[in-house]
């Protein structure tokens, strides 16, 4: 299933057109995989930066508060990229 938007790249200019809600649920999901990607790619140099910086303290400081926080963040992030796309 490709995008529809992606799809008339292959179309002539005179024959594109994309309704209102489509474009809204495009923008959408577009954005919201973005947000989602960036966030879960930094926390993951986040991680990296925690294991190769400070090694020996590795194991205190990703514990599991930390890594409850992280998914907080995470959640936060999330909820609030939704409610401002609305």
């Amino acid at each position: 299933m490709v995008p529809r938007l992606l799809a008339y790249v292959f179309v002539p200019p005179s024959e594109r057109f994309i309704s209102y809600y489509e474009c809204v649920v495009q923008a959408f999901t577009t954005h919201m995989f973005g947000t989602t990607s960036h966030t879960i790619m930094m926390i993951m140099a986040f991680d990296r930066y925690v294991a190769i910086c400070v090694p020996l303290r590795y194991s205190t400081i990703m514990s599991n508060k930390m890594s409850t926080e992280v998914r907080k963040f995470l959640s936060n992030v999330l909820r609030s990229k939704k409610m401002s796309s609305v």
